[in-house]
This record gives structure tokens, C-alpha cells and sequence, in this order.
């Protein structure tokens, strides 16, 4: 196997008390790791596609999670984030974009503005609040913001040498974070626990109270955080971090304060009706 040194470094710094290397297979460039947090555990294999040692980190890697008493979208979403992981470590750099810059520092595109509300049909138009348009203007200044930070980044960035990144590491890490973060952080917003203690109880699990994680890397109860998002003050931001939270979940913020208007509404009605018959 080509990375005697990151296989050490994963005994010595991640793969404590039950969490071990299972199996090595030097001829295929394959390690096999058993992740142990509590009760829950995740058996996961990678492979490393490179003709010899001198070759890696930049042959390509396959990771798999092979077992594990995670709920299914848990299990899934596991590898789909380490994937994604050693993606961001891999073998291509982003490349600093002079002209992306530029247009972030010059003035607005109002040709291209005016063109792409020309495609927009009538009856397609959403309505807004004042309060609401206000809000997604902040939106899109915070959104320009953090790319002319990426960039920035990028340009200080391009006339230093490409780093090699420890790959096998980076993915086994990032997933024994994610196992240890799920099983013992609880729901920002209701104050219970993510999982059950006991993986047995899994089964007994409603869907509304299926884990979701936030882009940030928090996990909340999907009920929990449909409700904190519908309800006033129709905030958006992560209890923990304060980053922006998505509002796919729920739709945009018009539709969230119509909705919550009528469900106001619905509820003053029927308060009125039962008055009617009270003695």
C-alpha cells in the first residue's frame, strides 16, 4: 500500500478503542476500517487506483461503507459527504477566475437582469412582502460577499506550489467525525437527541423526527427545523453557527408569512365559532 505514514497516523490519532484497521491488501491498494462510536459503527473500505507509490495521492480512490447500523439516509448520505470530501482534496485545484472578480467588483449587469425578468411569465411572478424583498436583497449582498471571499482566497493562493493532501486520512476522519457527531449531539432546537441511544430503536423512529444535516454540519430533527423555519420570526440561520439555512425545506419567505397569516386567520375563526356556544 502506498500510505504507510497516514494508516499510522489513523492508528495513532483516529482509530482508538474499538475503531480499528481490519484489513490491509497492499497488492489491490485496499484498507478496510471498523468505526465504533458507542453503539453505532460503520465499516468502511478504500481503495487507491495508482501504479506505485509515487503516484499517490493523485490516482483516483473509490470509498465504499460496506456495513453499518445507521439509519439508511444516514448511511447514504455518509459516503455521498466523504466522496465529496476527498473530491475537494483531490487532484484538481480550483483555478482563480480574474473575470469573475472583476464583475463581483465593478458595477451590476443591468442588460442581463432586464433579459432574464423577460423570460419570466406573469403567472409565474411571486408576490412579496417589503420586509421580505429587503430580505433577499441582504441575501444575495451576504452571497456576493463570500464569493469575492473565494476568490480572494484563490488569488492569494495560485503562485503557491499544490499541497499534498493526506486523502485516506481526510475521508476516514471525516467520517469518524460525522459517526461521533451524530451519535452524541442532540436537536439545537428541541434539545433531544438525534439518535436513540440503543440502534434497536431505529425502527421506532417517525419520520418527522429524521435526522437532517444542515449544510454547516449541524444535525436537527427534520420537524424541528420545518417548524423553526415556518413559524415567526421566520429565521434562517443555524442555532449553533448562525449560518444560513436553505429554506427549500419550507419554500421561500412570502409563501411562509401568506401561510402563517392564514393559519392565523383559520385559528381566529374557530376561536369565534366556540365562543358562540360557550355559556
Amino acid at each position: 500500500l502506498t500510505a504507510y505514514e497516514e494508516i499510522q497516523r489513523l492508528k495513532r490519532e483516529v482509530l482508538t478503542g474499538p475503531s480499528k484497521v481490519v484489513a490491509l491488501e497492499n497488492t489491490k491498494g485496499v484498507i478496510k476500517v471498523h468505526l465504533s462510536r458507542g453503539a453505532y459503527f460503520a465499516d468502511m473500505k478504500v481503495k487507491v487506483k495508482c501504479k506505485n507509490s509515487f503516484g499517490y495521492p493523485d490516482g483516483n480512490m473509490e470509498l465504499a461503507l460496506t456495513d453499518s447500523n445507521l439509519p439508511d439516509a444516514l448511511h447514504k448520505s455518509f459516503l455521498a459527504l466523504a466522496e465529496a470530501r476527498i473530491r475537494l482534496h483531490g487532484d484538481e485545484q480550483e483555478e482563480f477566475d480574474e473575470e469573475a472578480l472583476a464583475r463581483l467588483d465593478g458595477p451590476p449587469e443591468k442588460a442581463a437582469v432586464s433579459k432574464m425578468k423577460k423570460k419570466v411569465h406573469v403567472s409565474q411572478m411571486k408576490w412579496q412582502t417589503g420586509a421580505s424583498a429587503a430580505t433577499e436583497k441582504e441575501l444575495h449582498f451576504r452571497r456576493q460577499e463570500r464569493e469575492r471571499a473565494r476568490l480572494l482566497r484563490l488569488k492569494e493562493e495560485a503562485g503557491k506550489p499544490k499541497q499534498v493532501q493526506p486523502r485516506i486520512f481526510n475521508a476516514v476522519s471525516f467520517v469518524s467525525s460525522l459517526l461521533e457527531e451524530v451519535t452524541t449531539c442532540k436537536c439545537p432546537a428541541c434539545g433531544k437527541k438525534i439518535l436513540p441511544s440503543e440502534p434497536k430503536h431505529i425502527s421506532k423512529i417517525p419520520p418527522k423526527m429524521k435526522a437532517e444535516r444542515l449544510h454547516c454540519g449541524h444535525f436537527y430533527h427534520k420537524q424541528c427545523l420545518i417548524d423553526y423555519l415556518s413559524k415567526p420570526p421566520f429565521d434562517n440561520h443555524c442555532h449553533v453557527c448562525q449560518a444560513e439555512i436553505s429554506l427549500d425545506y419550507v419554500g421561500n419567505r412570502a409563501q411562509l408569512e401568506k401561510r402563517w397569516a392564514k393559519e392565523q386567520e383559520r385559528a381566529r375563526e374557530e376561536s369565534d365559532f366556540m365562543s358562540m356556544f360557550e355559556f
